[in-house]
This record gives structure tokens, C-alpha cells and sequence, in this order.
């Protein structure tokens, strides 16, 4: 409480009492009596010389004082003030001062009880004149008080709840500041700026946090008092602004995603945080993007959460584009890749073939794996397996020329070698640069069943398993791919065959893994021929197929058996 002590107010004589010993006797014996008796206000008088001639009973009696102790006292000694030196002279100065110059004097202070306990009391000191002696001095001065500790209390209780709500108001107001500026989207707090008329015809910025003073390329502090139009010119959109308009009348949230926006103001394409909020643009193109926005109502304004997808929308299209031109890629190798592969099987008297392609489980694009089965005159069969570099429908498409090329060589050529140096030069003078190229290779079973001719052109060669005897690699010089080296040449190589004899050719997807070698994938290989030995040669091939491959890459595999 002794936040309100020290008040003093000195007023003039104008109004002082003039005491009137002719006044009706039973009148004053009354009014002393209520004083007297009185339960709120501490009364007393006091002679000229500040001793205290008579005090009602609640001033001593009523503040633990002893009456005989107290009456004939100088005021300022009495038990109010004598505890505190400081105070007792204060008062001992107003009562001087009062008598001095007849002035009356109002003040707050403390006092103090009978049991050494404090409270606060409006003081009042009144001068006292003989009203038939003109220019008389000051005879009594009347003192009042009221104790004002409960009031002060309860008054400094209630500053003290407003200082700390003000206070929690404000460490609130600075922690959802942090969390505004904290936020990933723009957040701006406006309220509505009217015509004449009353008609919302923009809105003021209250707020603007860390991110959309950014985009909008000025501190957050110039962003306040900004119109919202400033911040960014496509809120002068009139389907944007009448939505917002809404907003505030009706009380209903705005939300919308993927909201296009166009800025007439600014150059090139909105992209971006930076690019699509607001600020002109090198290009002179308008400005155009997308937004996630979130609108909803704030007292007289709104409060606002936007965020510039515009790359976002963008990557989105471009990646449903790439998908849609991936999948008419996939279409048309599909189709190529069809036609690369032979419809039907022709059939040799003496031999069982079995063939199988499957392209890759993973999501890519189908590649250049082939296989081919020639019957040129009936005498003998073409084998054929290679495997183009690359994939896509320009690999695809390369794989279904070199295909027809050596079909129509193995018409007339006889031997594996000659034919691929053949199909060489061809693909050699055909290539352009940067094309693909290919592995291949080509081996010929007579109908006489007695023997097996083959060259590959940088391919794996053969697996042959003789009746009663473990699968084995062919060996034969490599030759280099097709397509590479104009003037290349190949070796022809042969071995003998006999009932019960299978040949296997394939594509190295059959073999090769992401996370094992090549030597492991053959070694798997030529365990598995073993193990399909029963089987005949289709199934054998469909087998071999999911047995060993891990379906990392495209499969072709051919299956010959001599029966």
C-alpha cells in the first residue's frame, strides 16, 4: 500500500469553520455524538498548539489506544505516528503549517495501530476561526480520517491481476508471434479498410511475419500500415478479394489449394517462394502461379496462412507429363518388342525348342532383349539371342532392324560367323552417332542332329549339357558387338551333339544381379541346367527363367533339345 502514501493537497481558506458558540446546543451535542459514535470516520480536535483536546472513540479506543494516554498529547506524538520519527514530523509540520496559514489540508499516509500493525488513512486537517473576530487566527483544527487499507488493497490487488494479465497477454502475444514467424507458410493479420460508402475496398496490414515480408521483399515492420494489395498485387484479384470479403461478413473460413493467382505487374512465371510473391519480374510476361491459402476471420479483419506452390504445381505437371510421354514410350517399345519376337515356333524333326522372354519386374523401360528361331530351308535351324544397348523405343526400334537383317542373311548364309560379319556391315553403315549397339549370338543345329555351330559378337556364349555329363560353357572367341567396328570379323566354332543333348542361350539379365557377380549368377546357372534335366525344353526355359534371373533385367533364354 505505500505505493499510494504521500499524497498531500493543501486547499485555501475559503471554506474554513468558524466555530459558533451560539449554535444550538442540542444540534452540536448531536452531531458530536454521531462523530463520537461514529464506526467509519476517525475525528478528533486539536488545540492551537497541535495537542489533542477530544477524538471520537473509534480514532482511539477503536485503534487499541488508551484514551488517558492519548488526550492532552501533541497530535504528532500520539500513537499514530510516534512509531516512524519521519512520519511523526511530517504530520508535526502539516498541523504547524495548517495553524500558520489557516489552510485545510488533505492527505494520504500511514498510521499505525495500538498492537504495531500499519494501514493506510485519507488524512484531513481543518482550520477552526472565532467567526465574531474578523481577522482572528486559527483557534482548533479539526483532524478526520478514514482508513482506506482495505480499499487501497483491493485496488492495488486489481492493478496487480491487470499488470500480470498484461503480462501474460504479453509473453502470449510473443510466443504465437514466434510461432507465426516459426511457420512455414506467409501469415498476415489485416483489418478492413472502407470506402465512404462502408463497402470493403482493401484490407491493412497488422502483421506480417518472417516469411511473407520476405516474399513480399521488405522488413516485416514496413509491412505494417501496408494496404494488402501492396503485399502482393494478385490479391487485387476481384474473385480473391470478394471471397475475403465474404470471409469477414459471414464469419466462414476461406480454404482453398492449387487457387490460381495472376500478377498483370509482374514479369515472367511465378516459381517458387521468391518468384510468386509479389515484386516484378525479369521477362515482361505476366505473372502467374498457385496457392495454398487458408483465410479466416479476426475481429474487424482477417488473419491469413498462404503459401506459393506455384514449383510445386509445376514439378507435379511436368512429372504427370514425363509419366504420360513414359507411358507412350512403354506402349510402342511394347509393340516393337512384339514384333521382334517370333509369332510361332517353327518345328525341326529331331529337336524340341523351347524359348522365353520376360521383361523386368522394376518400374523401367523395356530394353533391346530378343530372341529368334530361323528355319531358312529346312535342312537346319538358326538360333538366335542378342541383346541391344539401352532402352526405350530407340533401342527397340534398332533391335527390330538388326532382327530382320539377320533373318534375311541366315536365308542364304550358312555359317554363324559369316553371318554376323555380314549383319556387322550392315549395322556399321546404318549407325548413326551415339546409337545403340548390340551383342548377339547366332548358332545353327543340322538336321542331321550331329552337330552344333555358333559365333557371338560380345556375347555370352552357349551352356551345353551332354546326356550323363554336368552343364558346361562352350568356349568360343568373343567377337566384338555389333554396330561398333566396320571390317569386324568372327569365329565360328562347333561341337558335337548327340540324343539327350540340350543347348541353352540367353541374354545376360538371366545371370547378372544388383548385388551379386556375373561368375556367381553363371555358377547358379549351370546348376539349375542340371537341375531341369527331366523337364522338356519349354518348360525348362520358363523355369530356368524364374529360377535364375532376379528380375532385375530383361530375360530372353532359347532351350534346344536333340530328341
Amino acid at each position: 500500500m505505500q505505493r499510494y502514501e504521500g499524497f498531500v493537497r493543501w486547499s485555501d481558506s475559503a471554506g474554513r469553520d468558524e466555530f459558533d458558540p451560539s449554535r444550538s446546543g442540542a444540534v452540536l451535542t448531536q452531531w458530536l455524538e454521531a462523530l463520537y459514535e461514529s464506526h467509519v470516520l476517525f475525528s478528533g480536535l486539536l488545540d492551537r498548539g497541535g495537542h489533542l483536546v477530544e477524538a471520537n472513540r473509534l480514532a482511539i479506543e477503536g485503534c487499541g489506544f488508551v484514551r488517558s494516554e492519548t488526550l492532552g498529547q501533541p497530535y504528532w506524538d500520539c500513537g499514530w505516528w510516534r512509531p516512524d520519527p519521519a512520519l511523526s514530523a511530517t504530520v508535526e509540520g502539516w498541523c504547524r503549517e495548517a495553524v500558520r496559514t489557516g489552510r485545510s489540508l488533505r492527505a494520504v499516509c500511514r498510521y499505525f495501530r495500538g498492537d504495531g500493525t500499519t494501514g493506510m488513512v485519507e488524512f484531513n486537517l481543518d482550520p477552526i476561526f472565532d467567526r465574531h473576530t474578523p481577522g482572528s487566527p486559527v483557534t482548533h483544527l479539526v483532524t478526520t480520517g478514514l482508513d482506506i487499507s482495505e480499499l487501497l488493497a483491493t485496488q492495488a490487488e486489481r492493478e496487480d491481476r491487470l499488470q500480470a494479465e498484461t503480462a501474460a497477454s504479453r509473453r502470449t502475444e510473443r510466443r504465437l508471434r514466434g510461432a507465426l514467424d516459426a511457420m512455414l507458410d506467409n501469415v498476415a493479420i489485416t483489418r478492413v479498410v472502407r470506402d465512404d460508402s462502408g463497402a470493403i475496398v482493401d484490407f491493412e496490414v497488422e502483421y506480417a511475419n518472417h516469411r511473407a515480408a520476405a516474399a513480399a521483399g521488405r522488413p516485416a515492420e514496413e509491412l505494417v500500415g501496408a494496404r494488402l494489395h501492396e503485399l502482393h498485387a494478385a490479391w487485387r484479384d476481384p474473385d480473391i478479394l470478394e471471397r475475403v470479403v465474404e470471409v469477414v461478413a459471414t464469419g466462414e473460413p476461406f480454404v482453398a489449394e492449387r487457387l490460381p493467382y495472376a500478377d498483370p505487374t509482374a514479369g515472367g512465371e511465378g516459381g517458387g517462394e521468391g518468384g510468386g510473391e509479389g515484386g516484378a519480374r525479369a521477362g515482361g510476361e505476366p505473372g502467374s502461379g498457385f496457392w495454398d491459402v487458408q483465410v479466416a476471420r479476426l475481429d474487424e479483419g482477417f488473419i491469413a496462412a498462404y503459401r506459393d506452390v506455384t514449383a510445386i504445381v509445376r514439378t507435379e505437371e511436368a512429372a504427370r507429363l514425363a509419366r504420360a510421354v513414359a507411358d507412350r514410350e512403354r506402349t510402342a517399345t511394347e509393340v516393337l518388342q512384339g514384333a521382334a519376337l517370333p509369332a510361332h515356333l517353327p518345328t525341326l524333326p529331331g529337336v524340341d525348342i523351347g524359348v522365353h522372354y520376360r521383361p523386368a519386374s522394376v518400374e523401367i523401360p523395356i530394353g533391346g532383349d530378343w530372341y529368334d528361331v530361323v528355319m531358312p530351308g529346312g535342312d537346319r535351324v538358326v538360333l538366335v539371342i542378342a541383346d541391344v544397348a539401352g532402352h526405350g523405343p530407340e533401342a527397340a526400334g534398332y533391335m527390330l532392324q538388326l532382327r530382320n537383317v539377320i533373318r534375311a542373311i541366315a536365308v542364304e548364309e550358312t555359317d554363324p560367323a559369316e553371318l554376323l560379319r555380314r549383319a556387322n556391315d550392315v549395322a556399321v553403315a546404318l549407325a548413326e552417332p551415339e546409337g545403340p549397339f548390340a551383342t548377339c549370338c547366332v548358332a545353327t543345329v543340322d538336321r542331321d542332329r550331329a552337330r552344333l555351330r555358333w559365333a557371338v559378337a560380345g556375347h555370352i556364349p552357349p551352356v551345353v549339357r551332354h546326356k550323363g555329363r554336368r552343364a558346361a560353357w562352350l568356349r568360343s572367341r568373343a567377337g566384338c558387338p555389333l554396330g561398333v567396328e566396320r571390317g569386324a570379323t568372327f569365329t565360328t566354332s562347333e561341337e558335337s551333339l548327340a540324343v539327350g543333348d540340350r543347348i541353352v542361350l540367353f541374354t545376360d539379365g538371366l545371370v547378372e544381379t544388383k548385388t551379386a557377380s556375373i561368375d556367381e549368377g553363371m555358377r547358379r546357372l549351370l546348376g539349375s541346367v542340371d537341375a531341369s534335366e527331366a523337364m522338356p525344353a519349354g518348360p525348362a526355359a520358363e523355369w530356368l527363367a524364374a529360377n535364375v534371373s532376379s528380375g532385375d533385367d530383361d530375360v530372353a533364354l532359347i532351350t534346344l533339345d536333340v530328341t
